[in-house]
């Protein structure tokens, strides 16, 4: 059999993706679900070149970088509505329009093909690298690990442990962090949406950094989500409280606070205002101080915004988001709301709001879609540090700033406030997608803050 590597991106609609990828020259190879109503995995190949475009919630994030190598980048890209050139980088798909003009046929999931001739690398090549997970051979029992798990490997200082969580009967893997000197506090990592498992890079570079400075790193996989739905809030507030009493029994009586990212930054403080006497802090990045639904209203109207799309746009968008909601909580039926749905579909924009192009057969699937946030803060007694990337479009920061400021008002230790230049909705750089991309700022002022709040190594 011959080796090759076939990427896989996050879409929201397989099928719209797959027909953006035509016009390149894509054809579809296969398409797999595991029910009929559950999101789709389609293969799409050209020639030599095979990707995988998915549906389901928990795969590769959008935003991501495809270079191809082709003999004419202008003929390709024709057919994508023309190129941006970009200096050093090759040509992007798609014309660099003024905001107030549509762009036309944007990607339907979010990422961005980059046309380049195998000319391009000339001079510039770089010897493959390959790592290996395996964890250190050498390998030992750390007190008080219980039975089952593998004794920790130690690399530059760090010495780590895989175990478990285990919450209303299903185990979930976990990978403990911990400092080989003196431990000082302990950290549960809490999942974005689309993040659920943990290696990914913004929970990796937690675990690299703070067991250095005497801080402990516990990630655990999310729980599986049931028919493609997100995991009610409420679950993953109990699973975060499960998994600081795992770190506890590896950590002692330290101060353990919960990290969380993005939906997980919802699901932390209702942890912490569940249990305050397990969490001793909070360190939350890109959490939105307003609910699901008004946080999807204000990032999807961003997108189009950021595409070029104007006022009649936002308006369609407005009417069908408010007709698919109301379908959801009960207050209309399905013909009306999927006639709204239908009525828009074929917008070029349709891609970019994150609607399902059939909605589900009954209300209600959305649990959490008006969980107000607000209550849950004003609950939370420990210190909360907060992260924004300053070009963050899904989160509306100033409304969630002061939806803390409201909750918190009068509180000794009012919750810190740190906007991250250059990053978006991660705390990296340029909208990267890994450890080299993570924002020295964002670094820094975590680092420091901890330090400040724990007690000395």
């Amino acid at each position: 059999m011959t080796e090759r590597l076939a990427p896989v991106l996050r879409v929201a609609d397989a099928e719209a993706t797959a027909g953006w990828y035509a016009r390149l020259g894509f054809r579809r190879q296969w398409e797999h679900r595991f029910a009929p109503e559950l999101p789709r995995y389609v293969s799409i190949a050209r020639g030599g070149i095979e990707v995988h475009l998915s549906e389901h919630a928990g795969d590769a994030r959008p935003g991501t970088s495809l270079y191809l190598y082709v003999d004419d980048v202008d003929a390709v890209a024709a057919a994508c509505g023309g190129l941006r050139r970009r200096r050093g980088r090759g040509a992007g798909l798609g014309p660099r329009v003024p905001a107030n003009r549509p762009r036309r046929q944007p990607h339907p999931g979010r990422h961005r093909p980059r046309l380049i001739r195998p000319a391009f690398l000339d001079g510039c090549r770089h010897q493959p690298t390959v790592t290996s997970r395996r964890q250190p051979s050498k390998v030992g029992k750390r007190r008080g690990a219980g039975a089952g798990q593998r004794g920790p490997g130690r690399r530059d200082g760090v010495s780590r442990v895989e175990l478990s969580v285990d919450v209303a009967g299903t185990r979930l893997p976990a990978t403990l962090s911990l400092p080989t000197g003196p431990v000082r506090g302990g950290l549960v990592v809490l999942h974005a949406a689309e993040a659920g498992h943990r290696s990914h890079f913004c929970y990796e570079h937690l675990a690299q950094l703070l067991p250095g400075a005497g801080v402990a790193v516990l990630r655990f996989d999310r729980r599986p989500r049931v028919d493609g739905h997100d995991v009610p809030l409420a679950d993953q507030a109990a699973d975060a409280i499960a998994a600081v009493d795992v770190l506890r029994r590896h950590v002692g009586d330290v101060p353990v606070g919960l990290w969380g990212l993005s939906q997980g930054a919802w699901a932390a403080p209702l942890a912490a205002g569940l249990r305050p006497d397990r969490v001793a802090f909070l360190v939350l990045v890109s959490g939105s101080g307003v609910s699901p639904a008004v946080q999807m209203r204000y990032g999807t109207a961003e997108q189009l915004r950021r595409n070029g799309y104007g006022d009649d746009d936002l308006a369609e968008l407005g009417r069908v988001r408010a007709a698919t909601e109301a379908y959801l909580r009960g207050d209309l039926d399905r013909a009306r709301a999927q006639a709204a749905v239908d009525a828009v579909a074929a917008r070029p924009w349709f891609p970019l709001v994150y609607l399902p192009r059939a909605l589900p057969d009954q209300p209600g699937t959305w649990r959490d879609m008006d969980f107000d946030p607000v209550p849950v803060f004003a609950r939370v007694g420990c210190p909360v540090l907060l992260f924004y990337g300053v070009t963050d479009a899904w989160i509306p920061i100033d409304d969630s700033v002061a939806a803390w400021r409201r909750a918190t008002a009068g509180a000794a230790d009012p919750p810190t406030v740190c906007r991250l230049d250059g990053c978006d909705h991660y705390p990296t750089l340029g909208e990267g997608t890994s450890l080299d991309s993570i924002s020295p700022q964002y670094t820094a002022a975590l680092l420091s803050w901890l330090d400040a709040r724990l007690p000395a190594g």
